[in-house]
C-alpha cells in the first residue's frame, strides 16, 4: 500500500478507534446512507443478483439489501481498512457474503458481478494522487467487471464550504468520464445539494 493510501487508512482507523461500529467511523449518517443506497440502486432488479461494493466499510450495503431489497443475492465487499473488514465479517456471516481487504484497483476480482456500487469511496483527498485519474481508473474497472450497471456517489465541488481532507468532484468531469464508457448514463443531484450520484448502464 502506498504512503498516500496509508494516510487515508490511518484517518479512518482513528475514527474507528474513537467511534467503533458507528456510522461516525465512516463519516456518514446511517439514515442518510440508506437513502444514498436507495438512490444508487434505483430501478435495479437486485433479486438473484451479484453485487460488488467498493469501499464497503462495515458492509452496511448488505443490511440495506436485506431490509429494503431482497435476501436472494451474492455480495462481495472490498475495503482498505482491516478494522472495517474484520467488523464486517463479524456483522455479516453468510456463504453468500464475502469481504476482501485491499486496494480495489490492485485487487483481483474473480467473481461474476451484475452490479457494482461505491458510496463515499472517492471523497477522501489523497495527497500526491490525481483524484480524477483514480476515480476514472476505478470507474473503468467497476464497469468492466459488471454485467448490468454501476453507481457511484460523490461530494460535489459546487458547494460553499470545503473540508481539507475531502475530495470534491466536478459533476461535469464525472459525467464526461461516464459517457466515455456508455451512452446510458444518469446523473442525480436531486437528493442532497452537496452530493451527486452517477449511474452507468451497460
Amino acid at each position: 500500500m502506498s504512503s498516500d493510501f496509508s494516510k487515508m487508512n490511518e484517518y479512518y482507523k482513528d475514527l474507528y478507534d474513537r467511534h467503533g461500529d458507528s456510522s461516525k467511523s465512516l463519516g456518514w449518517n446511517k439514515g442518510n446512507q440508506f437513502l444514498r443506497f436507495d438512490q444508487l440502486t434505483k430501478n435495479w432488479d437486485l433479486n438473484n443478483s451479484s453485487v460488488l461494493d467498493v469501499g464497503c466499510g462495515f458492509g452496511d450495503f448488505v443490511s440495506f439489501l436485506l431490509e429494503k431489497k431482497t435476501s436472494n443475492f451474492h455480495y462481495l465487499g472490498v475495503d482498505l481498512s482491516e478494522d472495517f473488514i474484520r467488523k464486517a465479517n463479524t456483522n455479516h456471516r453468510s456463504k453468500k457474503i464475502t469481504f476482501i481487504k485491499g486496494d480495489f484497483l490492485n485487487t483481483a476480482i474473480n467473481s461474476e458481478i451484475d452490479y457494482a456500487v461505491a458510496s463515499g469511496t472517492f471523497n477522501f483527498k489523497i495527497e500526491g494522487l490525481d483524484g480524477y485519474e483514480y476515480i476514472y481508473n476505478s470507474m473503468k474497472k467497476m464497469f468492466k467487471l459488471s454485467k448490468k450497471a454501476i453507481s457511484i456517489d460523490f461530494l460535489s465541488e459546487r458547494v460553499d464550504y470545503f473540508h481539507d481532507h475531502n475530495f470534491n468532484s466536478d459533476p461535469m468531469k464525472i459525467l464526461e468520464m461516464a459517457y466515455s464508457l456508455s451512452k446510458r448514463v444518469v446523473l442525480n443531484n436531486s437528493i442532497f445539494p452537496f452530493e451527486f450520484a452517477i449511474t452507468i448502464f451497460k
